[in-house]
């Protein structure tokens, strides 16, 4: 399959690969000398070399390209690999900034040393652009035809996924042979690329004889290690990408010591040579960086192949509820986002030996305690399929440093994306938020109005200010839904809603029986006509909803009226559903105009709690349809609402 992608000199180049190869072996460079190595060599210069001469289709073809030395030098790796031969070419990545960690270091005490993390014997790399492009391996002149254009459609999904799907930067760890240092280099995405597309080369070069496994190779050679933690408060604190480029820090430097340890525990324990840290692989001195690394942020911790927790309060599983780490905004995402987690203790220990701490019976128990969530919900795939107010509640007592954090941190949970604007104030920050999920969610939206308080933003009566609201969700609304009978459109005069108005009246005695205007009347726990006690604020009565004397015309139009504006109604223009379980906000109103106007703060009636109650017909059970034209016999009105 390969020979078809070497061009006429290449065929030259190929064969004076394989013959140094060979020589490089024999003459016992890096003390390999194997007759089998030497063996299966020759053989394979045997069969490619004449192969890629039969099939040239232009003899005096000149074009160059990178691919067959790429290929051919991963061959002469794979080789030496397979019979335990030390690699001869030198496998660092260009442009790198690196630094050698002694690994004595980490498995001291804390006592203050006075060793500098770098010295005048300390390797410290800088150099220049990489030698292989994001495109080199992809761009060829010469055709690429039939089963080989497949390394083409491999190293294009690579791309995609390095410079779309990785961090702007990762951290890459490697090990001293004699295991006493640990060589960290931080790395952009140009360079990751040039990194794995050397090992997918390889392992190409394998699959040529294997079909299995060939779906999976572009994930193989990325998978990276990613850290969740809360930030140092201390100073020194955790060291940043400006630290770490310009070598500002000491091996006594406790943020040091948690990007070395991290470093150590992806390698030894997880076998993973990439990695990413937020404090040092995102230059925050960039807004455009900034600004791309937290959009992206749930994508990053998403593709992870491991999160590594830090507990930096907790020594055993019993007392990690307790850690601050689940009382800070941003790793609520950093919980939910990754397939699997490792949590390591203040000494970096890791809390158990699972695999996956996400499917571990003690930790998940003591994850319900700190959070509330469950493993049902922890363990689903898409958090979309979760009500829009549960997944908002779990936020609610969180902290973070800057207030616009607080909606920030949400995005990847609701699949949203938004322009990031420090200054703008958390509150505006979150209705924007909410916006969003109004203007991309599918599914039940209007559970984004499942909340309660006195607190709503100031674009929308329907809307709270902050995820606090929503620690009163009801979690008994199932009769929601999936979607609204018009969308939902934020205005400049608030949220425009389609609604069905319930005037009602209001009385001092529960259970009092009351003559409903048409066939449907509220009820409590019985089928006779009563009202219902509602979680109202301002209102401590029962409200007998759609009682004839809320259509009372010798009422005075300047006396207050009360009516419940039901949210949870569907239908077309055809035929509107009106819901056994309806719910509603309470508004007050002194004439029937008022409905049509945008809703104020002053007519609203604040709960509680959401407000949800039954609705009965006394000639059918539920659900109820009807045509628009007949609402009216049963007092009840059908519109579009700005609230």
């Amino acid at each position: 399959m390969i020979y078809r992608i070497f061009g006429c000199r290449k065929v030259h180049r190929a064969e004076k690969i394989l013959r140094q190869s060979d020589s490089t072996i024999s003459s016992g460079e890096g003390k390999c000398d194997v007759p089998s190595a030497q063996t299966l060599l020759a053989a394979l210069r045997n069969l490619i070399v004449p192969l890629v001469q039969t099939v040239i289709p232009d003899i005096n073809d000149t074009t160059e390209g990178p691919e067959a030395e790429l290929l051919l030098v991963a061959l002469q790796n794979y080789v030496a690999s397979i019979i335990g031969c030390p690699n001869q070419h030198n496998n660092h990545v260009p442009g790198t900034l690196t630094r050698i960690v002694p690994l004595e270091v980490l498995d001291a005490s804390d006592t203050p040393s006075k060793k500098k993390l770098i010295s005048d014997n300390t390797e410290v790399e800088k150099l220049p652009d990489v030698e292989i492009t994001k495109t080199s391996l992809i761009s060829s002149h010469n055709a690429i035809h039939g089963q080989d254009g497949e390394l083409r459609i491999i190293l294009s999904d690579l791309q995609e996924r390095v410079f779309n799907r990785l961090p702007i930067r990762l951290l890459s760890f490697e090990k001293s042979e004699e295991s006493k240092y640990l060589k960290i280099s931080l790395i952009s995405r140009t360079q990751i690329y040039s990194m794995v597309a050397k090992k997918l080369a390889a392992k190409y070069i394998q699959m040529l004889w294997d079909d299995e496994g060939r779906l999976s190779l572009v994930y193989d050679v990325t998978e990276y290690a990613i850290l969740s933690h809360t930030w140092l408060r201390s100073d020194p604190g955790e060291i940043t990408y400006e630290d770490w480029r310009n070598g500002t820090f000491n091996v006594v430097h406790p943020g040091y010591r948690k990007l070395a340890h991290f470093s150590r525990s992806a390698l030894e324990d997880h076998n993973t040579t990439l990695g990413w840290m937020d404090t040092v692989c995102i230059d925050k001195s960039s807004s455009s960086e900034l600004d791309e690394s937290i959009r992206s942020m749930y994508k990053w911790y998403r593709s992870a192949s491991i999160c590594i927790t830090y507990l930096a309060e907790s020594v055993s599983i019993a007392d990690m509820a307790n850690d601050p780490w689940f009382t800070r905004g941003w790793t609520l995402q950093e919980l939910l986002a990754p397939r699997t987690v490792k949590f390591y203790d203040r000494n970096w220990n890791a809390l158990t030996t699972s695999d996956n701490d996400k499917t571990h019976d003690g930790v998940l128990e003591q994850i319900k305690v700190a959070t509330s969530i469950t493993r049902e919900e922890l363990l689903k795939d898409i958090l979309s399929g979760l009500p829009i107010s549960r997944r908002m509640q779990w936020a609610a007592n969180r902290h973070v440093t800057r207030g616009e954090d607080t909606a920030y941190s949400l995005m990847g949970i609701f699949s949203i994306s938004m322009s990031i604007a420090y200054g703008e104030g958390a509150d505006v920050a979150f209705a924007r938020l909410v916006k969003e999920i109004i203007n991309t969610t599918k599914y039940r939206v209007l559970d984004v109005f499942n909340w309660g308080g006195t607190f709503p933003t100031k674009f929308s009566l329907l809307l709270p200010s902050s995820p606090q609201a929503y620690l009163q969700r009801n979690a008994n609304l199932k009769e929601l839904p999936e979607r609204p009978m018009e969308p939902l459109m934020l205005t400049a005069l608030g949220l425009r809603v389609p609604v069905l108005i319930f005037p009602t009246t209001l009385t001092d005695t529960p259970g009092e029986a009351y003559t409903p205007k048409g066939n449907f009347f509220s009820a409590g726990s019985s089928h006779h006509a009563e009202g219902v006690k509602l979680p109202l604020i301002t209102i401590k009565k029962v409200s007998l909803i759609l009682d004839v004397n809320a259509f009372n015309s010798s009422i005075p139009r300047d006396q207050r009226r009360y009516a419940f504006v039901v949210l949870n109604c569907t239908g077309d223009e055809h035929i509107i559903n009106v819901p056994v379980q309806c719910f509603a906000i309470a508004i007050g109103y002194f004439n029937t105009d008022a409905f049509i106007t945008p809703l104020t703060r002053r007519q609203k009636v604040f709960s509680d709690k959401p407000i949800v109650f039954q609705i009965r017909n006394n000639l059918t059970t539920g659900p109820y349809s009807m045509r628009p034209s007949e609402l009216g016999r049963h007092g009840i009105q059908y519109l579009s609402m700005y609230c």
